[in-house]
């Protein structure tokens, strides 16, 4: 989770590197970019936005005082 925006975090991405995949490091966050791309561009029903947004409302309504 993000220490940030925990209320705000849709998904998180974190890659593992080994050496040779740090070496082409360029590439592979090109390929991760161009994947998240596809995504943006896919048809997403709306159904899934009110879920998100259901859960959310949720999320605030029952947020602790800390």
């Amino acid at each position: 989770m993000s220490t940030s925006c925990t209320t705000c975090l849709i998904f998180k991405l974190q890659l593992e590197l080994t050496e040779e995949g740090f070496a082409h490091v360029d590439e592979i966050v090109g390929m991760v970019h161009r994947y998240l791309e596809l995504i943006l561009e896919a048809d997403i029903p709306a159904w899934v936005y009110e879920e998100l947004k259901t859960v959310a409302d949720v999320q605030f309504r029952f947020l602790s005082m800390r």
